[in-house]
């Protein structure tokens, strides 16, 4: 089942329009980023953006000429294979009866003594799934989830004033659709909002240890948020939100591809008109966080990040103060969504 979850989260982040569209074009040959965009008719970021997800599964890649990046697939096979399942030259076989039998026979024979059909060997599942891409960071945040309480965890706030202060001002409806990213753990908006009477939550977080923590500091009012257990660079937002909101995830993407990713998945997660927020370490913040580098962003670099699409509206500067009195310097900042 393990490679039956990563084929899956192969054709979800696959079944995107523009991505079916750019591997089309490249199965006939490689392209530049701009031929790409006059084709299809679709601003160059956002083919950039597609691009670099693409890239990060190692299904396409670039070789550099000057100033241009030319594209060219990687993994043709697969693009093969995917466009003749998509257009029906995969014939359907149809089993003859005694086939139907034999099968039937064959899997009430299958059970072997000693136990070899078990659901799996004990952490074969880790195996599997710490060798996809992105599983570095699972396994890094589900350790500390595992060793460390909420108050030893230097993010922990016991109220998300910052948060709260901004999405008072949008007057968003009960009835918003609104998704935490990287809410699982000590995390205090959710619970927060479901007090507040908000209905349609969900919580998006790397770390099965995190959201498990959450779930169970909510204990049956758990029920009623939708949890989301995905790596944010290699996330397909299954629907679109009102509210996009992120405290301290988006500063640990130190690569220019993470970040591309992480641009492509919440330009595809919010409706028009939506907002998002995103809170980081200020440029004056610390360097580092649970052992890792992270970027420090100012209201101007983060909204040039985010580029098409996405406008400043507003940046709130808070001071954290870690569990143990460490002031942290924070920004956050409120974007509309307008692409």
């Amino acid at each position: 089942m393990a490679q039956m979850q990563s084929h899956a989260e192969l054709l979800r982040l696959l079944g995107h329009p523009t991505r079916l569209a750019l591997l089309a074009e490249l199965a006939k040959g490689p392209k530049c980023v701009s031929d790409m965009q006059g084709m299809l008719d679709v601003r160059q970021a956002n083919v950039s953006q597609h691009l670099a997800i693409l890239r990060r599964e190692r299904i396409v890649d670039y070789h550099e000429a000057g100033k241009l990046r030319c594209y060219y697939l990687v993994r043709p096979g697969l693009v093969d294979a995917l466009d003749k399942f998509l257009n029906g030259r995969y014939p359907a076989v149809r089993p003859t009866a005694e086939e139907v039998r034999r099968a039937a026979r064959s899997r009430t024979e299958c059970s072997i003594p000693g136990g070899s059909h078990q659901r799996g060997r004990a952490g074969s599942s880790r195996v599997d799934r710490a060798a996809a891409p992105g599983m570095g960071r699972a396994d890094h945040w589900n350790k500390v989830y595992t060793e460390k309480a909420d108050k030893d965890l230097s993010w922990y706030q016991g109220r998300p004033t910052g948060s709260l202060a901004i999405m008072d001002r949008l007057g968003l409806s009960k009835d918003a659709a609104i998704i935490d990213v990287g809410g699982g753990g000590p995390s205090a908006l959710v619970g927060t909002l479901l007090k507040r009477g908000f209905t349609d939550i969900s919580v998006l977080d790397v770390s099965s240890a995190a959201l498990e923590r959450c779930r169970k500091r909510l204990a049956g009012r758990a029920k009623s948020v939708t949890w989301l257990e995905s790596d944010v660079t290699r996330f397909v937002p299954p629907r679109q939100y009102d509210l996009w909101h992120d405290r301290a995830v988006f500063h640990f993407l130190t690569d220019s591809e993470d970040r591309e990713a992480y641009v492509a998945a919440i330009s595809r997660g919010l409706k028009p008109g939506a907002h998002a927020i995103i809170a980081t370490f200020a440029p004056e913040g610390p360097p580092k966080c649970s052992g890792l580098d992270v970027v420090r962003w100012g209201p101007t670099a983060l909204a040039e990040t985010l580029a098409g699409g996405f406008s400043l509206v507003e940046c709130l500067r808070e001071t954290h103060r870690t569990p143990w009195g460490k002031p942290q310097a924070f920004a956050y900042c409120l974007f509309q969504f307008s692409p």
